[in-house]
């Protein structure tokens, strides 16, 4: 019986050990989701608001606007020229890089064509009232090509 007892104690020694072991050793990996929720606030600007769970303090963002614009912040505000439907995506990642996750959603803006137009106009008097060596040019710059 002492045999039995002595078997029955090391193998339960055994397996207490291998698990501490398997516990102790294992990489805890967080888990991290993406997500953001946005509304407009006026023409052409819309607060993005982010909705991402299981990030810490040290959580990187970057986002992309889906018009060549980005930024880095938690929860940015922004412009847009154009109104239109842009496919917005946001990357998250910490700084252990235990986690990372993007998320995209298309955000249609609505408002107004932002589009600055200059005219710089040069005038040449004719040289007496009857004459017709006087000149006029016009020069347009800027617009955003619509």
């Amino acid at each position: 019986m002492k045999h039995r007892n002595f078997t029955t104690t090391f193998q339960t020694l055994s397996f207490t050990l291998f698990l501490m072991f398997a516990l102790s050793s294992a990489k805890v990996s967080a888990q991290c989701q993406a997500s953001f929720t946005w509304v407009q606030t006026s023409n052409n600007v819309i607060a993005f608001t982010d909705a991402s769970t299981g990030i810490s303090p040290g959580t990187f963002y970057t986002w992309n606007f889906g018009d060549g614009g980005y930024s880095y912040a938690a929860s940015p505000v922004y412009t847009y020229i154009n109104p239109g439907t842009y496919n917005v995506c946001l990357a998250i990642s910490d700084s252990n890089g235990n986690c990372t996750s993007s998320f995209c959603d298309s955000v249609t803006v609505t408002g107004t064509i932002n589009c600055n137009l200059f005219v710089n106009q040069t005038l040449q008097n004719p040289s007496c009232p009857s004459c017709t060596d006087g000149a006029a040019a016009l020069q347009v710059t800027g617009g955003n090509g619509v």
